[in-house]
């Protein structure tokens, strides 16, 4: 039988007209290869059969496939493949530059060291002075990743290349440049980058085009967590402050949302004197610098000394007042940040000038004319039970009543009762509870909103824990009882959510005498209720108490109920579930 070579067989299939066959195919080709052997003659006709599909072939698929397909062939073909990816690094298609870039690091990897000086370098060499766009920019992709692959004369061939590619007039080959600054200086080291990169990096940090300097901000943490702090103090904080005040709106946006991380990258030390130049962000004229100024303080913060904080906190206030309601609502998520930090909470509690500082913020926010800001302000609040006494936080608790009484919005007032319920449970004190707190619970269980009369009743548990037995029957109970047998005046909803309050507070005392009576006469009856809802829940609500109860004389009267109304009971839900009772 006549043997058949691959590349025919390879051949028949890359002339069809399906996109999907040839790509296939081609992905084979390192099949082929194996199959063909490591015979010069073999490799030479796979890749003179290579080359002549890459003159013909227009589709980026396929010519994707070339460039895996060479990558993972850089040990098989070696140097000789060099022409291949030559071409291909000039395709206008990026993912198919890329991939023959990988390529190129491959063959890197691969070749011998003679071979790498005489003939790699000097190909890249010839890339980089292309008077194509788009093959000098692959160009700078392969030197980036070539470089630590490179010994040191090699390096120096590569850095050369860079300095004249620095000076280059086109947009797109400088973009890329400054894109590649942080990959870099990783590569060169502290003495190579002090030397040379710092040059090309304040070149293109002053570049006439704005997107240029926005890529050479990313490059810009890179570059100064190579450096020490003295050399960031020399080098980088010029470079930061000038960017502070750039003419592109852009480009300080871009700053504002790196600065954490840049005030991490030039060291504790060298980031406490970026405080005033962070403070001009806070003020910018552009609302979106704001925003991303006040979002990165958030990590910003933890980077400072507390002490430093106190500098920053008249930008807030400003803040406070900008007229964009995003920026105020960040001032109050930046709260929030810091109050949830154990360290700056420990600040705070020495009731230092940081201290009244964002207690005066958060009195302004807390009657901002926004909804959302208001509501931000009260996870703020929340917070502040831990380092503020009850009479310093009176007033933020008197401005979350007024937004309270005038909101017509559920969500508001849902923010509000669980800010006020949370400093309740925080202070644990009857008294207070009485003076300050207890119109909050009164409020949510008459609420409008279910949302919110199931929240106070989910406090229950935590309330009972300071709240005496006396004062949750004398004031709690008394209140809901008053809502559940006034049909007339509360709908049935309000009804249910305090016939479930009640048994919270019956599971929350200490001593259930006092209430299963009340319970037995005010509970069990409404098996009753004329309406259908609530029967139903009383339904439930004694199912739960029947076996939490301990009171043979509650247990009875429960049970005498439910078997009476299971005689009588026309709905088939609630039938249901008295047949699934006992």
């Amino acid at each position: 039988m006549k043997k058949v070579n691959p590349l025919q067989l390879l051949n028949e299939e890359m002339e069809s007209e399906q996109e999907v066959v040839r790509v296939n195919a081609i992905r084979r080709l390192p099949i082929i290869a194996s199959v063909m052997g490591e015979s010069n003659q073999a490799k030479s006709q796979i890749l003179e059969y290579v080359d002549n599909i890459i003159a013909k072939e227009d589709n980026d698929e396929v010519l994707y496939g070339i460039a895996e397909a060479l990558s993972n062939l850089a040990v098989y073909f070696k140097i000789k493949m060099i022409y291949l990816l030559e071409k291909l690094v000039a395709i206008e298609e990026s993912v198919v530059r890329q991939k023959a870039v990988l390529g190129y690091v491959a063959l890197a990897k691969t070749v011998n060291k003679k071979e790498l000086r005489e003939v790699l370098i000097p190909n890249v060499k010839k890339l980089s002075e292309s008077s194509s766009l788009t093959t000098k920019i692959s160009a700078i992709d392969v030197m980036t990743e070539m470089y630590p692959l490179c010994a040191d004369e090699e390096k120096k061939v590569i850095r050369s290349r860079f300095n004249v590619l620095f000076g280059e007039d086109s947009l797109m080959v400088r973009r890329v440049l400054a894109s590649k600054l942080g990959t870099l200086c990783g590569f060169m080291g502290r003495p190579l980058v002090v030397t040379e990169l710092i040059k090309s990096f304040k070149l293109l940090s002053n570049d006439d085009s704005a997107k240029v300097r926005i890529i050479t901000i990313d490059s810009l943490v890179k570059l100064a967590e190579c450096l020490s702090e003295e050399e960031n103090k020399n080098h980088m904080i010029p470079i930061i402050i000038k960017l502070t005040s750039d003419k592109s709106w852009r480009v300080r946006v871009h700053l504002a949302s790196k600065f954490s991380d840049i005030s991490k990258a030039v060291g504790p030390d060298v980031s406490d004197s970026l405080v005033s130049v962070f403070a001009s962000l806070l003020r910018d004229n552009e609302s979106l610098v704001r925003l991303d100024a006040v979002r990165a303080l958030s990590k910003f913060v933890f980077i400072l000394k507390p002490e430093k904080l106190s500098s920053l906190m008249s930008s807030l206030q400003l803040l406070g007042n900008d007229p964009v309601a995003l920026v105020r609502a960040g001032v109050g998520e930046l709260f929030q940040g810091m109050l949830s930090n154990s360290n700056l909470k420990n600040t705070l509690n020495k009731k230092t000038t940081l201290n009244k500082q964002i207690q005066i913020i958060l009195k302004k926010l807390s009657k901002d004319e926004d909804l959302e800001v208001r509501m931000e302000s009260f996870d703020v609040i929340k917070l502040c039970g831990s380092f503020l006494n009850p009479d310093e936080i009176d007033e933020l608790i008197q401005s979350i009543y007024k937004s309270m009484d005038e909101a017509s919005n559920w969500r508001l007032r849902l923010a509000g009762i669980d800010t006020l319920m949370t400093l309740a449970v925080g202070y644990a004190n009857q008294s207070l509870f009485d003076q300050k707190f207890k119109r909050a619970f009164l409020m949510g269980i008459k609420d409008q909103a279910e949302q919110v009369r199931s929240l106070v009743i989910n406090y229950v548990p935590q309330l009972a824990s300071f709240l005496k037995d006396n004062y949750l029957l004398t004031y709690l109970t008394v209140e809901m009882l008053t809502i559940i047998n006034e049909e007339e005046t509360h709908s049935y909803q309000k009804r249910i959510s305090a016939i479930y309050g009640v048994k919270e507070l019956y599971m929350s005392v200490r001593k259930t005498d006092s209430m299963d009576q009340i319970l037995k006469n005010q509970i069990v009856p409404l098996t009753e209720d004329g309406v259908r809802n609530i029967r139903m829940v009383t339904v439930k609500v004694l199912k739960e108490i029947y076996g939490y109860s301990k009171s043979k004389d509650l247990k009875e009267s429960i049970k005498k109920s439910v078997l009476k109304m299971d005689k009588v009971e026309t709905d088939s839900e609630t039938s249901s579930l008295i047949s699934k009772f006992f």
